[in-house]
């Protein structure tokens, strides 16, 4: 009886373990020197810092390659680019992509404008408002229109009531090229 209880208590102890272990979601390397990091020219071993990132390592779902561009660019020296092989449609950490969160108060106007390259995959972004528990994002763009030239897409955003953070996140939804550069995100003065 005891020997069997052992078993059972080990047994429990070894499953809780392995259904305790977190996944990561997102990958980011910190650097406050860097700032916003808007153009992607900070990087460390090829990825930009101060980045919420989506890579291969935490979406296994996919196939993909993240990397930071130094030959295809608008703004600085490098853009970030996606070569999605495989993916979901899902969006959010579920799916390649970005993110970025700065603290924020309700009412506040952000204006955010990005430049793009598409080819062939679907892409959306998403920004909005967002506290601890919850958040209230709009979608701003999706497509799956070819870009061949680099194009500014530009949208303000109102902080909604109880949320304390602006974020912005940025998706490839479906498999191809998509490159990102000089992203901006501004506070507008009342």
């Amino acid at each position: 009886m005891k020997k069997k209880r052992n078993f059972l208590l080990y047994f429990f102890l070894l499953l809780t373990q392995f259904a305790c272990e977190k996944k990561d979601i997102s990958f980011f390397y910190a650097n406050k020197a860097a700032g916003f990091n808007g153009s992607f020219e900070f990087t460390k071993k090829n990825l930009p810092i101060n980045w919420i990132l989506y890579t291969p390592k935490t979406v296994p779902s996919s196939d993909f390659d993240l990397y930071s561009n130094d030959k295809d660019f608008i703004n600085g020296k490098r853009s970030l680019h996606f070569k999605v092989r495989k993916c979901k449609s899902t969006g959010g950490w579920l799916s390649p992509g970005l993110s970025k969160e700065i603290h924020a108060k309700p009412g506040e106007i952000y204006k955010v404008s990005f430049w793009l390259k598409n080819n062939k995959s679907k892409f959306i972004v998403k920004a909005g408002g967002t506290s601890e528990f919850d958040g209230k994002m709009d979608i701003l763009v999706t497509s799956n229109m070819k870009i061949d030239k680099w194009k500014k897409f530009e949208y303000l955003c109102t902080i909604p009531n109880k949320m304390n953070k602006f974020r912005l996140e940025i998706n490839v939804l479906q498999p191809g090229e998509f490159l990102i550069d000089n992203v901006v995100v501004e506070k507008i003065k009342k």
